[in-house]
């Protein structure tokens, strides 16, 4: 989204079920070289830790606007297959907290197994932390 990869961190992970909700917290827009990224950023900066493509895919703005906080999209995902809505509520200070909630219909939920397995490589995130094969340097440091 104009020119950005916008990202969202899903806590408990994708709802499944008709209707439901989860909080889903606004991250740093990444630059589009970070698709395919897994590997590690350093501890200190932000997003410190691994990273795994947990999926990857298209998707299709059905419905909103995400200047006014609202967003009904379709997703064509490797794990994510479906529709869902984003939704800003409020903010807490200076961060934006937006809800996820499954739109269309239900979607089974992913095995645990799949939830585990990274999109692009097939990796866990225990491989991919060990594998040290990449490093990412965040453009903001955590004071």
């Amino acid at each position: 989204m104009h020119d950005v990869l916008k990202s969202w961190a899903v806590p408990k992970g994708p709802p499944y079920a008709l209707d439901e909700k989860r909080l889903a917290m606004p991250t740093e827009d990444h630059p589009l070289d970070y698709l395919e990224f897994e590997g590690v950023i350093p501890k200190g900066q932000y997003g410190g830790g691994t990273v795994m493509v947990w999926d990857i895919g298209m998707y299709e703005l059905l419905e909103g606007d995400y200047c006014k906080g609202y967003l009904h999209i379709q997703l064509i995902g490797a794990k994510l297959k479906g529709e869902w809505k984003l939704m800003r509520k409020r903010s807490e200070g200076e961060r934006e907290v937006w809800f996820l909630a499954k739109s269309g219909k239900s979607m089974r939920k992913i095995s645990a197994r799949r939830d585990d397995s990274s999109a692009v490589s097939g990796r866990s995130m225990r491989q991919i932390a060990q594998s040290g094969d990449a490093t990412w340097n965040s453009n903001r440091r955590i004071a």
